[in-house]
């Protein structure tokens, strides 16, 4: 084995070690930061506009709700509810909000309104593919025999 082939063979070495160690730190540094990243339920947890001013109103609310406190409300045990949850948000000082959304209940027979999406989709896709076929000789130097529709959207 001559000097240079024992050289490559160094280097590739090093470089297997310098891969390793690498890896094991950046795999290191993802743990470490995963476990920054854990939910604390101290006050500084607390969402607030000021860095070290906790709004009285704020603790007092998070020592009332708990766990509970600054999530919104779901519960997807019942795959045939009708949702009525879907609207709420959390704002930054934990206060939950709930924006109306209208549930199927109000139509006149339940899924009307999911058929009705349905067919509107499939209306749009023929309107597409219409749309955009390409209609070969109706356009020629003396006239143009395309309709004069919509266009491609």
């Amino acid at each position: 084995m001559s000097l240079v082939d024992k050289a490559k063979e160094i280097v590739q070495t090093v470089e297997d070690k310098v891969h390793e160690v690498v890896s094991d730190l950046t795999r290191e540094r993802k743990e470490h930061v995963k476990e920054e990243s854990k939910p604390d339920d101290s006050l500084e947890s607390v969402p607030h506009y000021d860095r070290h001013i906790v709004p009285a109103e704020t603790a007092a609310r998070q020592h009332r709700e708990g766990e509970n406190f600054g999530h919104t409300p779901h519960d997807p045990t019942d795959t045939k509810s009708i949702h009525t949850t879907d609207g709420y948000t959390v704002d930054n000082e934990g206060l939950v909000n709930n924006y109306a959304i209208e549930p199927e209940m109000y139509v006149d027979v339940p899924g009307d309104l999911r058929q009705k999406t349905e067919q509107e989709a499939t209306e749009s896709v023929h309107q597409f593919h219409e749309l955009s076929e390409d209609e070969k000789g109706k356009l020629t130097s003396e006239h143009d025999l395309r309709h004069k529709g919509p266009g491609l959207v």
